[in-house]
């Protein structure tokens, strides 16, 4: 079972801000997805090849055809903010 000071842990490591009413939920329903895992633990696998995809068939992959390639004005042409050749964009820190 979890416990809710690993809960916290856990949501302050992935930045999410949890109420005190939405401890309770999660941390049951993280407990019920751990005793999921748990059952697949014991199944038998044995002899059975990997799934790689459940369909039969290929997927049809189309032919590369030379084209001309944008230019980085081109790129730049939408961007709401640019500053010589490049986007510019929000700084971003993270901290924890």
């Amino acid at each position: 079972m979890i416990d809710t000071p690993f809960l916290q842990k856990t949501a302050r490591l992935a930045c999410l801000k949890l109420e005190g009413h939405e401890v309770a939920p999660l941390r049951e329903d993280l407990t019920r997805i751990l005793s999921f895992i748990q059952d697949l633990r014991g199944v038998d696998t044995e002899g059975v090849s990997p799934l790689i995809t459940p369909f039969a068939e290929s997927t049809p992959l189309r032919e590369d055809e030379p084209h001309l390639e944008e230019t980085a004005q081109d790129a730049l042409s939408n961007a709401p903010h640019t500053r010589d050749s490049y986007f510019l964009v929000p700084k971003f820190l993270r901290t924890t």
